[in-house]
């Protein structure tokens, strides 16, 4: 964007800019909310001021930090996958390792590592745990089919009261 305008008016900055004439209406992009990355952390960008940090691209340190987490599910992404789409949340850091340059701005150190996890919470609330997807019989299949028919016939009979007889054209 070279121009002799001022910048604000150059790339379209501030909603909207005049161009040739033109109205030039600009779209501010929503930023998703972070999510802590950390076991048993549920704290997200839109809930405090908290800071969060991406993972580091150093491959090295990356490695550290997933290995301090304990997620197993992490380790086979590489050190820019895990920069690009996950955070830890500043309450995993040691207040050293924290750089608070102004109010608006909060920078790790350059060798800060993740310390501070609660790895034993879930011993005693097992949390979330997947249903087991059950094997269907040919009967119970049968029998669920015939239900939801019978459910069908019967909605279509109690629509068909209130509804014009042109209206409805269903096929099974």
């Amino acid at each position: 964007c070279e121009s002799s305008r001022p910048r604000a008016q150059q790339c379209g900055a501030g909603g909207a800019a005049l161009s040739g004439g033109r109205r030039r209406v600009t779209r501010y992009r929503t930023t998703m909310p972070n999510f802590c990355a950390a076991p048993n952390c549920t704290r997200k960008s839109t809930q405090s001021d908290l800071a969060f940090f991406r993972f580091p691209r150093d491959p090295g340190r990356c490695q550290k930090w997933v290995e301090n987490c304990r997620r197993s599910d992490l380790e086979d992404k590489t050190s820019d996958q895990l920069n690009k789409h996950y955070r830890l949340c500043a309450q995993h850091f040691e207040d050293s390792m924290i750089c608070r340059s102004s109010p608006y701005r909060t920078v790790l150190r350059e060798n800060a590592i993740p310390t501070i996890f609660d790895l034993t919470s879930h011993l005693g609330n097992p949390g979330r745990q997947r249903k087991r997807i059950k094997e269907l019989s040919e009967e119970e299949i049968r029998t669920i089919k015939e239900r939801k028919r019978t459910e069908m016939v019967f909605w279509i009979e109690s629509v068909s009261t209130w509804l014009p007889s042109h209206a409805l054209i269903l096929s099974f």
